[in-house]
């Protein structure tokens, strides 16, 4: 009697949730950004990206990176790349690269191989300093099914430093809340493909940017390969300052789907001065879930 064929490789699976962390602040904010997901709903699963050395992670570290509670756990190098543009910017330009060029992973199929997995159809980023408020499943079906390959969705940026911070452009013409025909991207969020050819293209784009990866993604890939999605799905914590109209609480379809801790990170402060009666729900969901997660990290 002929042996049973071998079983098949499992499909990959249609979409996932993808993250980083390389410190234990980070870490806290991966472990609230996978509750949240969770509680909202999500089925996909959650990729933790973590660097190749885990020497800034916290002791011990294996307990750390479980308190995540990631489907998958995946170490990462370095993506270090000469830097290039103005001679004034390169140094500091390249002090950033390590760190902000991580997310150029997503697109690199190779990372998903382990233990012979494949990619998935397409990934959604997000910054381990966001919680999410409300099941982002459907937005990556939706992307698994009709995003183009070689293009990338993600919610607008804020280009009118309402901060003021003097390192920072400031060009409010810009700024897509100002002018909605135009297209500029937070890369705190992004649904993407995994494709060898399009990772080997952004290897070679100019990352000596103020914002590093942000502003080379979205020159890289221009109008033509942004889709555009809602600024509820990326809701940046300063945009009640550089725009009241985006704070209106409440019910659909004004309210966050997911908020954005850009600034004052909520496991060092609270929210930024003018914002407090808009934001503290928000950061106080944040420690609420924290707690839960130091407590489970204690038993």
């Amino acid at each position: 009697m002929a042996a049973p064929p071998p079983p098949a490789a499992p499909a990959p699976p249609r979409a996932a949730y993808i993250t980083y962390a390389d410190s234990a602040d980070y870490l806290r904010g991966a472990a609230v950004l996978s509750a949240s997901l969770r509680a909202a709903g999500a089925r996909f699963p959650l990729i933790l990206m973590i660097p190749e050395s885990v020497a800034p992670l916290p002791e011990p570290v294996a307990a750390a990176i479980a308190a995540v509670g990631a489907d998958r756990v995946i170490a990462v190098p370095e993506i270090r790349l000469v830097p290039s543009g103005t001679p004034a910017g390169a140094a500091v330009g390249a002090a950033r690269f390590a760190k902000c060029l991580v997310k150029l992973h997503v697109w690199n199929p190779e990372i998903y191989a382990a233990d012979g997995a494949a990619a998935p159809d397409v990934v959604c980023w997000l910054d381990a300093d966001m919680i999410v408020l409300a099941d982002l499943d459907p937005l990556l079906a939706e992307a698994a099914e009709s995003l183009p390959r070689g293009s990338i969705a993600a919610a607008p940026g804020c280009t009118c430093n309402a901060l003021g911070n003097a390192r920072l452009p400031t060009d409010p013409g810009a700024c897509p809340f100002n002018a909605p025909e135009r297209t500029y991207f937070n890369a705190g969020l992004f649904l993407a493909r995994p494709d060898s050819a399009v990772y080997k293209e952004m290897l070679g784009w100019n990352y000596d940017r103020p914002f590093a990866e942000q502003d080379a993604m979205n020159d890289g890939f221009g109008p033509d390969r942004i889709f555009k999605l809602s600024f509820r799905y990326n809701y940046l914590n300063h945009l009640p300052i550089a725009h009241p109209d985006t704070a209106v609480s409440g019910e659909e379809p004004t309210r966050p789907l997911l908020f954005h801790f850009c600034f004052n990170k909520p496991w060092d402060s609270g929210p930024l001065p003018g914002t407090h009666s808009f934001a503290e729900p928000y950061y106080a969901l944040w420690r609420v879930m924290d707690e839960r997660a130091r407590v489970r990290r204690r038993v």
